[in-house]
């Protein structure tokens, strides 16, 4: 019986697993591997503590652990054994998982609790890992699955929108063989899909552009780049179509080019009205260039005898025909001026305004405008003040340019003003390296409905019956001469409370040269 005895001692010792004894809710013995898995320094200080001492103070369920295990105990006393998850607690604080087997053992004529804790920290983990692998490849499955039902519909939706899109399209394998044309691709060209499939786009080709030019497509579009251009192709009737074709490479994962699409655009229409307005362009600046010179001939003789006739040597002029003479100059000059415009207007639309740029002295070009300014006439009795200073960058400009701009622009500003009205001219430098010279004025402003118009050609923006003379050319033309100089133009008004006008030039650079320098360079426009 002794040796019996030992031999669950040595048991019991011996077991990796906690093994205790529970007697009246209470331990009263244990081996070493519930010290160690508790941290106890000895039994002593162990033994008479009950369950709910060594765990946290509620379990995971939410219930307090004093009550719950003496329920543990109380079904084990009463059914013989209890298995159940437990949390207990380490000296240290730490919070860990058991697996709690409780046996009743009948003992010297009372009934003690036999108590195996199995640590399953381990066991949980690899569970939670588990359980968190399974649930990743389930949403991932879920994600690649939804992914392809999209691609599917996407792809699907993608077909439907090619084969109902009203623009030509072409794909072609690697080699340029085609594999699937569209119905707007038959329509443009008059063929039928089987008349093609398995042919090259080669047979579109109408001779007109050469060999280089399909080269260079091919050696584009084989090195994985997009190709677009404008070329003559063939239908299958013979005629002949301009088209705007562009053509991408498809390529896979590892980037090789499995497919060409190819998408193609009819724009003959859209070439003959640009090569016909050019041609209407043409003739019309052509018509403006010679009717200004054929009437600038008469003209000139008329201005020349009314200054013979205004110089009145022998003082036989009456007031009245003296009055006459002067509104015969002023009307000349003023038709001058206008030929000058038309003359304007017709090289910049022919290309053939040129531009003398060079460094200019700013503050030079302003008092030659002002000086001028002040002596045009001013019925309105519209003063100009110049609010710029007198230090002003040099701009890389045309100087005569520039000075009929500034001129044009304080010129509408003087004669859409009201009476006793004022102009001013101020200026600032901008951050771009632009100078930005600004003619405010005190006038009626621009009403909203007509700014679109306001840089069109022979359009006044409905002043046409105010009895301010004008052609509407002035300030097309401005804007004109502003971006040949590299420069931008803009307005800023409040109808009935004046406009802003603004331009925005190139500062000379400085420290590209020793000093500003008089030779410039010729820009056509």
């Amino acid at each position: 019986m002794v040796q019996e005895v030992d031999r669950h001692r040595v048991f019991f010792e011996a077991s990796a697993d906690a093994m205790l004894i529970i007697e009246d809710g209470l331990f009263v013995d244990c081996n070493q591997a519930t010290l160690d898995m508790l941290g106890f320094d000895s039994r002593k200080s162990f033994f008479s503590t009950h369950p709910a001492d060594v765990s946290p103070p509620n379990q995971p369920d939410g219930r307090n652990s004093f009550e719950k295990a003496d329920e543990m105990i109380q079904i084990a006393m009463e059914k013989g054994n209890n298995r159940f998850k437990w949390m207990h607690m380490r000296q240290n604080g730490e919070v860990f998982p058991v697996e709690v087997l409780l046996t009743a053992v009948p003992y010297r004529g009372k009934t003690i609790l036999h108590v195996v804790w199995r640590d399953i920290s381990n066991r949980l983990k690899l569970e939670e890992d588990l359980r968190s692998h399974r649930d990743h490849l389930e949403q991932e499955v879920a994600q690649r699955t939804e992914e392809l039902e999209k691609a599917l519909m996407g792809a699907r939706l993608l077909g439907e929108a090619v084969s109902q899109s009203g623009t030509s399209t072409i794909i072609a394998d690697a080699k340029g063989k085609i594999e699937y044309v569209n119905p707007a691709f038959c329509e443009m060209n008059g063929f039928e899909p089987r008349e093609v499939l398995g042919k090259t786009p080669s047979l579109l080709n109408s001779g007109f552009q050469d060999e280089a030019f399909y080269q260079e497509m091919w050696q584009t579009i084989r090195s994985g780049k997009i190709w677009s251009g404008t070329l003559k192709n063939k239908r299958k009737s013979g005629e002949l179509y301009w088209a705007r074709l562009k053509i991408a490479p498809v390529m896979n994962d590892r980037g090789e080019i499995i497919h060409f699409v190819g998408i193609e655009t009819d724009i003959t229409d859209y070439i003959e009205a640009k090569d016909k307005a050019e041609k209407a362009n043409k003739a019309k600046s052509s018509f403006l260039s010679s009717m200004s010179h054929e009437l600038r001939t008469p003209l000139n003789a008329i201005m020349g005898f009314s200054q013979l006739l205004k110089m009145d040597k022998k003082g036989t002029l009456t007031e009245l025909q003296k009055s006459h003479v002067a509104n015969i100059q002023t009307a000349s000059e003023h038709l001058l001026g206008l030929i000058d415009e038309v003359l304007d207007l017709a090289r910049v639309e022919s290309g053939k305004l040129v531009f003398n740029t060079t460094s200019v002295n700013i503050r030079e070009v302003l008092d030659d405008c002002l000086t001028l300014i002040e002596a045009s006439h001013n019925s309105l009795n519209v003063q100009v003040i110049d609010e710029t200073p007198q230090d002003l960058p040099f701009l890389n400009v045309d100087p005569v340019r520039l000075k009929q701009v500034i001129i044009n622009l304080v010129s509408n500003a003087k004669k859409y003003n009201v009476e006793d009205g004022k102009v001013y001219l101020e200026c600032k430098e901008l951050d771009t390296n632009q100078f930005r010279l600004m003619v405010r004025d005190t006038g009626l402003g621009i009403a909203d409905d007509q700014r679109d118009n306001l840089f069109k050609s022979f359009h006044r923006l409905g002043r046409e019956e105010s009895g301010i003379e004008g052609t509407g050319i002035g300030l097309l033309l401005t804007k004109e001469i502003v971006e040949g100089m590299d420069g931008a133009i803009g307005f800023e008004s409040i109808e009935g409370e004046g406009t802003t006008f603004w331009i925005d030039l190139p500062i000379y650079d400085l420290h590209s040269t020793n000093s500003p320098s008089s030779v410039g360079r010729k820009k056509q426009a």
